[in-house]
């Protein structure tokens, strides 16, 4: 998995998770993917199904829930910047 000018990785500061986000020019969409670093998740079944069933919880009651964070630094953030801005360069 690496770059090129239509794909772009942007790594959680922390090192638990990575964005892909990939151009395709040809219908001008894009694909967004998030991949979670194993040795980050939870290997205690007790405390997974917890959270699962939290989640279920939160979603059958119609509460707001987050699945996952992302912490990105500036330098990040002005590279997705520059990444989306080739589109509209006018």
């Amino acid at each position: 998995m690496g770059e090129d000018k239509n794909t772009i990785l942007l790594s959680c500061s922390c090192g638990c998770s990575l964005l892909k986000l990939e151009r395709d020019t040809s219908v001008k969409l894009y694909y967004l993917s998030h991949y979670l670093d194993s040795s980050y998740q939870q290997k205690n079944f007790y405390s997974l199904l917890k959270n699962k069933i939290k989640l279920i919880w939160l979603i059958l009651s119609g509460k707001e829930y987050v699945f996952w964070d992302m912490i990105f630094t500036k330098e990040d953030l002005k590279k997705l910047y520059s990444f989306l801005k080739e589109d509209y360069k006018g």
